[in-house]
This record gives structure tokens, sequence and C-alpha cells, in this order.
């Protein structure tokens, strides 16, 4: 089995790809780098991000076997 539970980069896919769902359901869209700093967009932004990546992470840790765990 491959073992993905330390691998940050994958992490961070599957909580982009959680994101951008989110972020499509809910209408919203916000770069800070094309439309300017606007805080309540930034932190609506970071949340979701927050909460994706935290979700991702708790899954890995519960359910992706760790590699020192031998079968």
């Amino acid at each position: 089995m491959i073992v993905l539970r330390n691998s940050r980069i994958i992490k961070f896919l599957i909580a982009y790809c959680i994101v951008k769902v989110i972020n499509f359901k809910i209408g919203f869209s916000y770069n800070v780098f094309t439309e300017g700093f606007n805080l309540i967009n930034l932190v609506i932004d970071l949340t979701i991000w927050i909460i994706a990546y935290s979700g991702v992470s708790l899954f890995f840790s519960k359910f992706v076997p760790d590699k020192n765990v031998t079968e």
C-alpha cells in the first residue's frame, strides 16, 4: 500500500481541490493579488483554506496508515 500520511503536497492538492469546489458552490472568488486587499474576503478565503486543510489532515491521520506501522 502506498504510504501517503506525511506527504504534504498530496494533502495540499486535495485541500486545493476541496477549496475550489467550495468556492464554486458558494459563488465566492477572491484573489488578493489581482482584486486588491479586502479584509472580509481575505478572512473568508483563509477560513475556507484552514477548514479544508484541517479536514484533509484529520482524514489522513485517522484513515491513512502510518509508514512506521507494519502489517
